[in-house]
């Protein structure tokens, strides 16, 4: 098995013990397609290895390319604008999903994070242009501004374009618990988006869109 996303526990023969974890998480993601797992949260104190199974777990669906598309995502424990957290969010989304249907790893490290003229450009050079309506969308949103219009179609996006093209799509978020902490609705940071988590977690319990959050 190759490593598409570089995980944090170094030497991969590092990840050791997890063999029960593991199982379960990987029926629990081939289940995905016949519309059998419900979403699931992972929680245990910090340093246990949480990080270590979301890494690996993504890199073992990306490569065996069976149908699940996997989408990654950590929630930094530092303050962020809405605004700004759903441009890293959706693009992130958007690189991760176009290195899967094009198996080019690269995507997922992209020289420019936050440019919606060259992930536009990217897909329609890929033959994903059905990708470039949902990304105007957002890049309009974002230039005028339009928060709520924005979050609603970044938190839909998974789940719009798995129902679009009939796939699967696994929504990973890393310290899922810092979206209600550390994002707010303000510039100036005071305001809270505490509606945020419960936003994402009730589309991720649509069809076609799983969601594993972490705590």
């Amino acid at each position: 098995m190759g490593y598409a996303l570089e995980e944090r526990i170094g030497n991969p023969d590092l990840f050791t013990g997890r063999n029960e974890e593991m199982t379960y998480f990987l029926k629990w993601i081939s289940d995905i397609k016949e519309r059998k797992s419900q979403s699931t949260a992972v929680l245990a104190r910090r340093k246990m290895g949480k990080t270590a199974i979301m890494e690996r777990l993504f890199n073992i669906t990306f490569f065996k390319n069976d149908g699940v598309i996997p989408f990654y995502y950590e929630i930094k424990e530092n303050a962020m604008w809405v605004g700004d957290f759903c441009v890293y969010f959706f693009l992130s989304f958007i690189y991760q999903y176009i290195a899967f249907k094009t198996r080019k790893p690269e995507y997922l490290k992209p020289e420019e994070k936050s440019n919606f003229d060259k992930v536009i450009e990217i897909a329609k050079k890929e033959g994903l242009g059905y990708l470039c309506g949902i990304i105007e969308s957002a890049a309009h949103a974002v230039s005028h501004e339009r928060i709520d219009i924005l979050l609603n179609i970044v938190r839909e996006a998974p789940q719009t374009i798995a129902f679009r093209q009939k796939e699967f799509i696994l929504q990973m978020i890393d310290e899922f618990q810092f979206l209600n902490a550390m994002v707010y609705r303000d510039k100036d940071m005071k305001i809270p988006a505490k509606d945020l988590a419960g936003g994402v977690f009730k589309l991720s319990r649509k069809q076609n869109s799983t969601f594993t959050g972490i705590g």
